[in-house]
């Protein structure tokens, strides 16, 4: 499971991706960006690379927004609450949250 930084603490999550970074070759210099339609409010992309793929999602709004998770695939790194499943196939992103993912 990814791990949860304050958002009021910027320095450590910027820590926290630099160390993901180092241990994820797939958080480097990619290929391709593919723009993802998770759900109005949230700007979502994909992006990949020959040592795999990342996914990004910021929920832009002031409020939880339910998105499917269909290849969002395992949480590296949360700025905010991280994200519930509440139904299988579905993930509540925290307000005002970016959530990134090594996809599946």
């Amino acid at each position: 499971m990814g791990s949860a930084v304050s958002g009021s603490n910027v320095l450590e999550l910027y820590r926290s991706a630099l160390r993901l970074r180092r241990t994820h070759p797939a958080l480097g210099a990619g290929r391709s960006v593919e723009w993802l339609d998770l759900a109005p409010g949230v700007l979502a992309f994909r992006r990949d690379s020959d040592q795999g793929a990342v996914v990004c999602a910021v929920n832009t709004t002031g409020a939880p927004v339910r998105v499917t998770d269909g290849g969002l695939g395992a949480l590296l790194l949360c700025s905010a609450e991280p994200p519930v499943t509440e139904h299988p196939g579905e993930v509540l992103l925290a307000a005002d949250s970016t959530d990134w993912w090594l996809a599946g």
